[in-house]
């Protein structure tokens, strides 16, 4: 998910002493496959295609399973700014609840409709008033080639990725340790592998992508996840290449010692609080 949330993680990450720490004990993974990208951008609206395709993707999943532990969506929250007037929050309001129409229609007909694909565009466009603090969208207005953009990236997202019987978390928080570095939601988690949505022409796994799945996982280690009781044992890290509709992983415990990971978690701590 492309934002201004989560790259206020990664420019914590960024921190002088964090990112000497991280250089020296976490060893970078290495995607070993060449893969053909899939799904051409149709418009150079790409921030706003990623996201919506975030929440689409979520859609997917919540459709395929069964466990699946949601949170309010961020889009809802742009209601709550003081600064638009009553006729921006009613407009807010109507496309959030429209969404939620062909979003409850999709989970009980599997049916990709344009009026969904519709939804998801006008709530991206809302997440990104959010998350850029209060910048209004030029314009409410759809562009087709934006759905069908949307239509062909659902096409290729693999089902043996994402249609599992196991518990799956949509867009977690990650309690207070969240707030310790402005805020961060990360993109979805199933079973025990942490992923994040990367809808990009770019095939590579940067040390940007590294850095941001690093932070996830130590935010959760240090505060869980909002509203579900149980600890997390997150132990794969991942980016779901929604272009190339490919899934890259590796295992935490490739990238760091056990050791080294405690001493991290403890600088990460130390940097938040303001004493690095």
């Amino acid at each position: 998910m492309n934002c201004v949330i989560k790259m206020s993680l990664t420019d914590f990450m960024k921190n002088k002493r964090l990112y000497e720490k991280f250089q020296k004990i976490f060893k970078m993974p290495q995607i070993k496959k060449e893969k053909y990208i899939l799904v051409k951008p149709k418009t150079k609206n790409y921030m706003l295609i990623g996201t919506a395709f975030d929440y689409l993707l979520r859609f997917y999943i919540a459709r395929h399973n069964n466990k699946i532990i949601n949170r309010d969506w961020v889009c809802e929250e742009v209601k709550g700014l003081a600064r638009f007037e009553d006729d921006l929050r009613e407009t807010s309001e109507e496309i959030v609840n429209r969404a939620k129409d062909n979003y409850e229609m999709y989970l009980d007909e599997g049916v990709l409709s344009n009026n969904l694909l519709s939804s998801v565009i006008l709530i991206a466009k809302l997440d990104g008033i959010l998350r850029s603090g209060g910048v209004l969208p030029n314009s409410l207005d759809i562009e087709p080639r934006d759905i069908e953009d949307l239509n062909n990236l659902y096409s290729v997202i693999p089902k043996n990725y994402f249609m599992k019987n196991e518990f799956c978390v949509l867009n977690p928080t990650f309690g207070t340790a969240s707030l310790m570095v402005g805020g961060a939601d990360a993109d979805l988690i199933i079973g025990d592998t942490l992923i994040d949505i990367k809808t990009t022409i770019n095939f590579k796994f940067t040390k940007e992508y590294f850095l941001q799945l690093i932070g996830y996982f130590i935010l959760n280690e240090l505060g869980g996840i909002d509203n579900f009781e149980n600890n997390v044992d997150i132990k794969k890290l991942g980016i779901y290449y929604s272009r190339y509709g490919y899934l890259f992983t590796f295992n935490v415990s490739d990238v760091v010692g056990e050791r080294d990971l405690k001493e991290f978690k403890k600088l990460f701590i130390d940097v938040a609080q303001g004493f690095d």
